[in-house]
């Protein structure tokens, strides 16, 4: 898995099988004769989604992106964005205010991080890894140490 903003920038021409198969995987439910959607499924696009990047929904109300080092905060116009890219890589065309509004309602609940970032003050992440003050340890870094902002 990756941060949003690298699911969003693959780009490709995919084949009518292919966009059948993406579709489908995005939640969309396909007459197989004509290619016309029938419905989309939003906790399915949601799934696709935590199966391709890390995100996660906290307290404070925001997303946040894994990249690499930190939790980034996403602002909620850019992650639009990004999920309406993802949505319409198989086929353009696609997005509609009313299927937005109900995938990043069940985005919220799926992702949703009940505790604070940068909540062990004990762990200080460096370029290089995560130093723990505890036992002078420095580990690699890692999305389970749930910290946000910068390294030193």
């Amino acid at each position: 898995m990756v941060d949003i903003i690298e699911v969003a920038k693959r780009n490709r021409e995919y084949s009518i099988e292919e966009q059948v198969i993406e579709l489908k995987k995005r939640g969309f439910d396909i007459e197989e004769e004509t290619g016309k959607i029938k419905y989309f499924n939003a906790n399915v696009f949601v799934r696709f989604i935590t199966k391709e990047a890390y995100l996660i929904y906290t307290k404070d109300g925001y997303f946040y992106t894994f990249r690499g080092i930190v939790w980034e905060k996403l602002e909620e116009a850019n992650l639009k964005r990004f999920l309406r890219i993802i949505l319409h890589q198989p086929r353009y065309g696609l997005w509609t205010v009313n299927k937005e509004k109900e995938y990043l309602e069940a985005l919220k609940l799926e992702v949703y991080h009940p505790c604070e970032l940068n909540q062990d003050r004990n762990l200080v992440n460096l370029l290089n890894g995560t130093f723990n003050l505890d036992d002078y340890v420095l580990y690699g870094h890692s999305r389970l140490y749930s910290h946000k902002g910068r390294a030193y």
